[in-house]
This record gives C-alpha cells, sequence and structure tokens, in this order.
C-alpha cells in the first residue's frame, strides 16, 4: 500500500512519499550519468540544467529531478511512479508545490509530451489558453475572466493532446496563484496564500474531462496604449511559444527541441493564435466582452 501525498493534476496520480530521510550525506550526483530522455519513442542522449539550477538525470534505473537545497524527485524509468525526497528540512507544502508545477511538467516531457506554459478557462465549452513567459500576466488573465463567470481549467501548466485533427485540453490545477494584492481584480478580500507567498484564488473548475482548445492568446505587455489583438501567424506564433517553456532549459536539449518543434507545430494546426498587446498595471481590466470580440473573428 502506497502511503504519501496524492496529485492527480496534468495526468495520471502521481505518488510522492515525503517521509523519506534526507540522503544529502550519501548522495553524489556527479555519479550520475546524463539523463537519457526519450523523444518521438526513442531513448536519445540528453541533459538538462535549468535556470534555476536544477538538473535531470539518470541512475540507469531511474530519472533523478535534482531540485538544489529543496528535493530529489526519484522517477522511475516508466514514469509512474515518483518519491520525494526532502533536503535540508524541506516542508511537504513545498514539495507539492513542487510537484504542481516542474514535477509534472518534467513527467510530461519526458512520456514525450510538451506542456504548454498556461492558464486556460473554459468560455462557450471551449479552452481559451494564455501563454507566455513567467511573470507575462497569464494568471491575472484567467483570474479577471474567472471573475466575470469562466470556469478554470488550469493555471500555469496546461497538458493538451490531439485527437481527431483538435486540440483538447486536460483540466490541472483548482487555484489560481497570483503574485500580488489582486485589488485590481476586485478580488481584494482573498486572504489565503501559497506555500510561496502568493495569493490563492479558486474560482470554480471545469469537471469535464478534456476540453477542446481553440484559442491561444498571447499577452504582450507594452508601457504606451496598446494597438489592437492582431492574429499570429504560425511561423510567428511557434517561434514564440518555443521559448516559453513550462520547464526553464528544457528547449536547451535537443532531444526535447525535437520534440516540442513536432508537438507545438500540431497544436498550431488545431488553435487560433493571437498576440494581446496590454498596458503595463492594467492586465486586471481586461473583460469577458473584450475576449469575446477576439473569438468572434473566428479562425
Amino acid at each position: 500500500m502506497d502511503t504519501g501525498l496524492v496529485y492527480e493534476a496534468s495526468g495520471p496520480p502521481v505518488f510522492l512519499l515525503v517521509d523519506l530521510p534526507d540522503p544529502t550525506h550519501h548522495w553524489q550526483f556527479s555519479s550520475y550519468k546524463h539523463a537519457g530522455i526519450r523523444a518521438s519513442g526513442e531513448r536519445m542522449t540528453g541533459y538538462v540544467r535549468g535556470d534555476a539550477g536544477y538538473e535531470l538525470l539518470t541512475d540507469g534505473t531511474n530519472f533523478i529531478l535534482h531540485v538544489p537545497n529543496k528535493c530529489i524527485f526519484r522517477i522511475t524509468d516508466d514514469t509512474r511512479r515518483v518519491e520525494a525526497i526532502p533536503l535540508h528540512g524541506t516542508s511537504p507544502a513545498f514539495i507539492g508545490l513542487l510537484a504542481m508545477g516542474t514535477l509534472i511538467a518534467t513527467v510530461l516531457l519526458l512520456r514525450g509530451e510538451w506542456p504548454l506554459h498556461a492558464s486556460a478557462v473554459c468560455i462557450r465549452g471551449h479552452a481559451l489558453a494564455f501563454s507566455g513567459v513567467s511573470g507575462g500576466g497569464k494568471s491575472t488573465l484567467a483570474a479577471a475572466l474567472c471573475r466575470e463567470g469562466c470556469e478554470l481549467i488550469s493555471d500555469d501548466l496546461l497538458r493538451w493532446e490531439i485527437r481527431a485533427n483538435h486540440a483538447w485540453a486536460f483540466p490541472g490545477s483548482v487555484s489560481i496563484r497570483l503574485r500580488g494584492p489582486p485589488t485590481s481584480l476586485g478580488l481584494s478580500d482573498l486572504r489565503e496564500t501559497s506555500v510561496d507567498g502568493r495569493y490563492l484564488y479558486r474560482p470554480n473548475s471545469s469537471r469535464r474531462r478534456t476540453v477542446p482548445l481553440s484559442t491561444l492568446l498571447i499577452p504582450e505587455i507594452v508601457d504606451g496604449p496598446p494597438p489592437p489583438p492582431s492574429r499570429c501567424a504560425a511561423p510567428q506564433a511557434l517561434a514564440l511559444l518555443l521559448r516559453q517553456a513550462r520547464l526553464p532549459g528544457s528547449s536547451d536539449s535537443v532531444a526535447f527541441r525535437k520534440q516540442a518543434f513536432t508537438r507545438i507545430s500540431n497544436v498550431l494546426r488545431c488553435t487560433d493564435v493571437w498576440l494581446l498587446p496590454l498596458r503595463r498595471g492594467e492586465l486586471g481590466s481586461v473583460t469577458l466582452a473584450r475576449i469575446n470580440q477576439i473569438l468572434d473573428e473566428g479562425p
């Protein structure tokens, strides 16, 4: 019987055993080979070192995701089981936060998927995703639309698949993590915060297994008056989305680049992509009516 915490966002359950002893004194990371990254069904040699200093390694049997000074995730070769080993007294709550982001993104990449660095809501029965770099307004825009009655699909990490020539989004997180006091969203009464100090907004969430993904909006922060939204041509959309990996450093891996190019090219065949210029500091003013104007343009 497995014990520990279970997280079911973005795919099959991942079991985290957080009561294992701190192994810092006998783990030697230099003894691990560079990670064997599976892409397109083949085992390829690759190495990922993220901007935050984490490493993805392998000991020949398991993948090792090392988050410095926080924890070690030991992922079985079939990616069906994960052991979380805390370092330096890292709390289960913080490990859970890493699991819902960095770990899930790693597992999906190892399975040959390419999750979007995006937040998504359900509108008109379809998924509308905001994709961008960290701090680019994805969560704020999702929260602004949820405040007007849209259902949350996922925040920050969006798993998707192509089925019957259509893109489909999977529900993930059930809360939105906001960096600053969300007063501009009319949510000044929020008091709950995450372990990393962000405000938690828990809107209604989609209960559907998958939601058709029809539109991707890429926020573009500008200092002056914003120009109107514009449809993004496929080559430009591909270049922008390739730079917005949810797992920093993964786009530097040859194997992951090949995987990303194929996967994102596939999703762009099924979705409409728009650039959405927004004045700095006014993300919370985006209204459902404005988004509906974009959607009314059609593909």
